[in-house]
């Protein structure tokens, strides 16, 4: 099996749960200290945009190599969570600029939206809607529909969120990224 493989059925399997702040506390705090290095409480936690972590822990859990650099937003500077994994930042990966409708994304792959909060999650499906141009459904850390739901009180707020498969295609516009997961040699 390949890193991509073994990567996304990491993310998948935590999907499938799905791992959320009531029943899977543990986990959640597993994905801050594998991706920070710091252990973290769950009041701390809930302060935190986490999205990066789940991303991060998929890829340690995958066996991915190489790896992002481990830290804090603080610590990494001005790369921040979400650059170390992108190339352009300082990262790790090649990241392609959706407006440049040179790469094509492949189940795995990460993607990097930058607003309205700088959301990195995988990729588990790609169709093609017109020349370059892809739609995508995602595999999300610290997500959720908007409105109600039964894994968090408020959609939307930064750290109260849970791992979760969005059910429609999504369009990135042009200056969001695909961030290309390395292939094994």
């Amino acid at each position: 099996m390949s890193y991509r493989d073994t990567v996304l059925y990491t993310a998948y399997q935590e999907a499938a749960k799905p791992v959320h702040w009531a029943q899977h506390e543990q986990r959640i705090l597993e994905y801050f200290q594998v991706s920070t290095g710091k252990p973290y409480t769950k009041a701390a936690a809930l302060q935190v945009s986490w999205c990066s972590y789940f991303v991060h822990w998929c890829l340690v859990k995958g066996g991915m190599s190489p790896l992002p650099r481990v830290g804090t937003a603080g610590e990494l500077g001005a790369m921040g969570s979400v650059g170390r994994f992108m190339k352009p930042s300082g990262g790790c990966y090649e990241a392609y600029g959706v407006y440049q409708r040179k790469y094509r994304p492949r189940p795995g792959d990460m993607y990097n939206r930058l607003k309205p909060n700088n959301h990195i999650g995988f990729i588990r499906d790609v169709r093609e809607v017109g020349k370059g141009q892809y739609e995508i459904l995602t595999i999300d850390g610290n997500s959720g529909p908007l409105g109600f739901s039964p894994y968090f009180d408020a959609s939307n707020l930064i750290g109260k969120g849970f791992i979760y498969q969005r059910p429609e295609w999504v369009r990135l516009g042009g200056e969001n990224w695909y961030i290309q997961l390395c292939e094994e040699d």
